[in-house]
């Protein structure tokens, strides 16, 4: 009796595991282009002067409301 529900519990365990695991993920990859081109129409023409190229890293951030929300930026 005990290693048929021992059996079943290891069912169980590897039944809800794969269950768990089959998901599709939060931003499918054609909304993250669509940020991507977004963000490139955003700094084409920026409403600041630049004297020269920089590199920067920037981390951000969609809120609720749509908006982008900036984490951090680095650079030299």
């Amino acid at each position: 009796m005990k290693k048929i529900s021992l059996l079943l519990l290891a069912f169980t365990v590897t039944v809800s595991s794969f269950a768990f695991t089959n998901f599709e993920p939060k931003f499918p990859t054609n909304e993250t282009k669509t940020i991507t081109q977004e963000i490139g129409k955003l700094l084409q023409k920026p409403s600041f002067k630049i004297d020269e190229d920089i590199k920067a890293n920037v981390v951000i951030t969609l809120n609720q409301n749509n908006e982008m929300v900036v984490l951090s930026v680095d650079s030299q």
